[in-house]
């Protein structure tokens, strides 16, 4: 008996240890504009998703057109047009789809 409450204390223990990745980031508020165009809500989550490039503050909001007219942006990546590319922060672009 002794050793199934401790063996079950031991478990619980271990569960309340293990966490998801998310919650290895601070609850904190502290918003970054990634390079994907997507606000995260600071530096860590964003790592978390893989953005390597990011500013201080929220993304803007731009209302874009869906116009397909595509330009290749300095970052490798096909975008509608150039109001989708410059809402992501790509000041660079070129007009067409990017090459594979």
């Amino acid at each position: 008996m002794k050793y199934s409450s401790l063996l079950a204390s031991l478990l619980f223990l271990i569960a309340l240890g293990s966490c998801d990745e998310e919650d290895a980031c601070p609850n904190v508020y502290e918003p970054v504009c990634g390079g994907d165009g997507i606000t995260y809500g600071n530096e860590c989550y964003a790592l978390a998703e893989g953005v390597k490039e990011w500013t201080q503050g929220e993304c803007n909001v731009a209302v874009c057109a869906e116009i397909w007219m595509p330009v290749c942006g300095s970052d490798g990546n096909t975008y509608s047009n150039s109001c989708f590319a410059e809402a992501a922060g790509i000041e660079d672009y070129s007009m067409g789809e990017c090459a594979n």
